[in-house]
């Protein structure tokens, strides 16, 4: 049995694509993230099953320094991606292959499209396949993205409620919260001064910010910071907008977390009394 290792050429892209496969067409309908190759100026080249794996590796390994791989994308294949001013080079190494190596068949310039596939039809599917693709890719980054800073302020939010909760016999503070109207005063000794570093990051942790394909906006849960009789008072929106659907599991446990201290802490007790 023979199989093909063949030399894609995208030159919209200025890349070729170095594979092996049985029927080199059907396989670069699997790729149509990188886009539509010239068929017409692409190579392939039969090999034998029992020596296609070692040759094609070979020839990736020869050609390391030429691999892209600052493309934006990462789909089926990209690991098999080279800078297109490299084909030439790769087609001498088959060259000197096909001399020395019974195993290896003859090289062709043309990779056979079936009749129906060569029509404007077909390359106007591959386009919006690739398309939709990058899409698709960037929704994709924005989700990570977002789900990761969400999770990077939850945990800061949370490492502040845990000291609270540690040292609320040492911190005076007490809270009041009416529907999603939440007031938080705490001991001015205690609070970040207004010019630091420390409180302009309080501000940024608690507001978020979202770019999925069905939503996008902004939430900022603190909504405003006074000074009055010595107790640094911090005013929060938990309405969220319609934001907090989007950290719902992540942010019931901080919620949950944050309903564990008491509403005055025996410090602030201690000093102003019940």
């Amino acid at each position: 049995m023979e199989v093909n290792l063949y030399l894609l050429v995208f030159p919209d892209r200025k890349l070729i694509k170095i594979g092996k496969a049985v029927d080199v067409f059907a396989r670069s309908q699997s790729f149509g993230w990188v886009g539509t190759p010239d068929y017409a100026e692409s190579y392939s080249i039969p090999i034998s099953a029992s020596r296609i794996n070692s040759v094609e590796k070979g020839l990736h390994r020869l050609l390391t320094t030429y691999r892209m791989t600052d493309l934006p994308e990462n789909g089926d294949g990209h690991t098999e991606l080279f800078q297109l001013d490299v084909l030439d080079i790769a087609l001498d190494i088959i060259e000197l292959l096909v001399k020395r190596d019974s195993s290896v068949g003859t090289l062709s310039k043309g990779i056979e499209v079936p009749p129906i596939a060569s029509s404007l039809e077909t390359k106007t599917h591959g386009h919006k396949l690739h398309r939709r693709y990058r899409v698709l890719a960037r929704e994709a980054r924005n989700h990570y993205d977002d789900s990761v800073a969400v999770s990077e302020k939850l945990r800061d939010i949370n490492r502040l409620i845990l000291f609270l909760y540690r040292y609320q016999f040492k911190i005076p503070f007490r809270y009041e919260r009416q529907g999603n109207n939440l007031s938080f005063f705490v001991d001015n000794r205690y609070a970040p001064n207004p010019d630091s570093k420390k409180f302009n990051r309080l501000w940024k942790v608690f507001g978020f910010s979202f770019s999925g394909h069905n939503y996008s906006g902004s939430y900022a849960a603190l909504t405003s910071i006074g000074l009055k009789n010595g107790m640094v008072r911090f005013e929060f929106n938990l309405s969220g907008h319609g934001t907090l659907e989007k950290i719902r599991h992540q942010s019931e446990f901080t919620i949950s977390l944050f309903e564990k201290l008491p509403q005055r802490s025996p410090a602030y007790e201690a000093q102003f009394g019940r």
